[in-house]
């Protein structure tokens, strides 16, 4: 049986963000994003905002985030077998 899996998975859901955050060594920002519900498409969105800049100080941190992403949405465009 094939299972359907969101591209987005990973980042859907506030919880599953934290999780991914913490794999990136980026965890101390879960509360962050959970407070400002940065998760699917709107962590997508919140890469352009200047908001991320105060809170995620760090430009090495956020260029660490900004690559994940672009994994993400690499990964996702490809097909499935």
């Amino acid at each position: 049986m094939h299972q359907s899996h969101h591209p987005l998975a990973t980042i859907a859901t506030a919880e599953a963000v934290a999780v991914w955050l913490d794999g990136l060594g980026l965890g101390e920002y879960a509360n962050a994003f959970l407070e400002r519900e940065w998760h699917g498409e709107a962590l997508l969105d919140a890469l352009d905002e200047p908001g991320l800049a105060e809170v995620i100080a760090d430009a090495a941190d956020r260029e660490r985030l900004s690559v994940a992403v672009r994994r993400l949405l690499r990964r996702a465009m490809q097909p499935e077998p």
